[in-house]
């Protein structure tokens, strides 16, 4: 068996995270995470469909693209770190 920690390389690992997504479906919408590049900047991609369990309407969905000083921003409002973010 491999062990991944072992045999990587730091452009393994992030051709690795490139492939990455994470889905979550529920009964009227469905969201997609994904990382990403914009502009040679890594990016955090959100994309939202409506619809229903097995049919949702990826043509029209919404999305919304964050940075990583975004991402860090955002956080620290969730965590209660800073009252608000510009």
């Amino acid at each position: 068996m491999n062990n991944p920690a072992r045999a990587a390389t730091p452009e393994a690992l992030r051709e690795q995270l490139r492939r990455q997504t994470v889905h979550a479906y529920g009964a009227k919408a469905a969201l997609c995470i994904e990382p990403g590049t914009d502009r040679n900047e890594a990016v955090l991609m959100l994309s939202a469909a409506r619809g229903r369990i097995g049919a949702y309407n990826w043509s029209d969905k919404t999305m919304l693209k964050l940075t990583d000083g975004e991402i860090a921003g955002i956080l620290a409002v969730f965590y209660g770190w800073a009252p608000k973010y510009q």
